[in-house]
């Protein structure tokens, strides 16, 4: 009878087993009673349509705190490894932690980041341990996983809210224009801050307080406080707001000239949000102008130079020969490279006019070079004999 429509699943039945037997579940651990906190670090993607590439995300989850983070590049690694240990470490550190586990699967690109944040924290006086998650084993880095979907979701519906607001809901923003990366950014910002679980947030577990901190909307233009050397400058400048810093708490612009943070910022009317200032102001990535390390000091924008037009050449001028000049005269000398031989090299110093013999050590005067170390350029000649062999070096 089960032959006939094989329900249910019987453990017996070979066909069964075959295809729809799972796999046995993993080890349920109460990660927050472990003396020490873990720390998962996985990858993760995000794209939209048109995209040529993906975006790539460097999620972190503390299971203590609950406080995650996120590092967006473009590459997994190479150019980028640096900038994502910079900023793990960082955010390690935030947590106050003493000793942590990081704990990422074998994959080389997140094991070589580990490592690297594993001698880092060792300098900051962190203990820290890897924890290897098993080849194929998702589920014992779940924690890592939940991270890129929530946060990947919370910075897709930051950048909705502006192309509605602005482009009549049009997706014009893609994976690669960098309000895309400062989007990721902030989500994280925004979770840590205002997710609650359990009745506290990662901010307060992490600080023991609530946070208190002003917000703006994400993309938005306002006025910025950077005073000027000059007196009779403006000491508020517009830009727009794409955040804050994790350990300061101060808000990030992007202006026309470049990033810069403050710890004032100034709302401005609605009418005053203009679709264009965002491409012109936000023209470089978190990792372009070291988020890590942002002050309150204008980080000007690289704009490549432009192409100078090339200068009009004038023609050369070419004079006419002279009637009662030959015609060989003009014409350009033909030049010999003239080798020199075992018969023309002397026995003790070589082939003449070689250069290379006369200066070699007296232990060595008494073996012939080769012909490579002795080679002799010949004299610009002209001749018509293709057997004419120049005799150097004879005595």
């Amino acid at each position: 009878a089960h032959r006939v429509t094989h329900a249910p699943y019987q453990p017996w039945c070979a066909s069964c087993v075959k295809h729809r037997a799972r796999q046995d579940s993993s080890s349920t651990i109460d990660l927050s009673t472990r003396a020490d906190p873990v720390v998962s670090v996985d990858f993760g993607f995000v794209s939209r349509e048109g995209d040529e590439g993906k975006l790539v995300l460097l999620v972190v989850h503390c299971s203590e705190t609950k406080a995650v983070h996120v590092v967006p590049s473009m590459a997994k690694g190479g150019a980028y490894q640096s900038y994502m240990v910079t900023e793990v470490t960082r955010f390690v550190a935030w947590l106050g932690h003493r000793s942590v586990r990081l704990r990422a699967d074998a994959e080389p690109s997140v094991t070589a980041v580990v490592n690297s944040v594993k001698k880092a924290l060792h300098g900051l006086g962190v203990a820290a341990r890897t924890e290897a998650v098993p080849v194929g084993a998702h589920a014992s880095n779940g924690a890592a996983e939940v991270t890129v979907r929530e946060v990947r979701a919370l910075a897709c519906t930051l950048i909705a809210a502006i192309e509605e607001s602005l482009f009549e809901g049009r997706e014009i923003f893609g994976t690669s224009h960098p309000i895309f990366s400062w989007s990721l950014l902030h989500a994280a910002f925004l979770k840590n801050r205002f997710t609650v679980r359990s009745g506290m947030t990662a901010y307060e577990r992490a600080t023991g307080c609530t946070y208190a901190g002003r917000l703006a909307v994400f993309g938005e233009p306002v006025y910025g406080y950077l005073p000027s050397e000059r007196k009779g400058s403006a000491k508020w400048t517009k830009g727009i707001w794409v955040g804050k810093t994790i350990t300061s708490d101060v808000h990030i612009l992007a202006t026309e000239a470049g990033f810069f943070t403050t710890r004032s910022v100034r709302r401005l009317p609605k009418s005053a949000y203009d679709g264009q200032a965002l491409a012109d102001y936000l023209v470089r990535t978190p990792w372009e102008v070291g988020f890590s390390s942002l002050g309150g000091q204008l980080h000007a924008s690289k704009k490549p130079p432009a192409v100078p037009e090339p200068l009009p050449l004038e023609a050369p001028v070419q004079h006419a020969p002279a009637p009662d000049e030959p015609a060989a005269a003009n014409a350009a000398p033909r030049r010999f490279r003239v080798a020199a031989t075992r018969r023309g090299l002397h026995p003790r110093r070589g082939a003449f006019q070689c250069r290379t013999f006369s200066t070699m050590r007296p232990r060595r005067s008494r073996r012939a070079p080769s012909a490579r170390v002795c080679r002799v350029r010949g004299e610009d000649r002209e001749h018509e004999d293709e057997d004419f062999d120049p005799q150097i070096g004879a005595e």
